[in-house]
């Protein structure tokens, strides 16, 4: 499962626009795991 179709089912707001990664307005960085 994608990170932004985890956070959307998690119930996290996270920005996103073009949805597939092109217009990396998703980009985050990992802390852990």
């Amino acid at each position: 499962m994608p990170l932004l179709q985890a956070a959307a089912t998690a119930g996290l707001d996270m920005p996103s626009s073009c949805r597939n990664g092109t217009c990396r307005t998703c980009i985050c960085r990992l802390e852990s795991g």
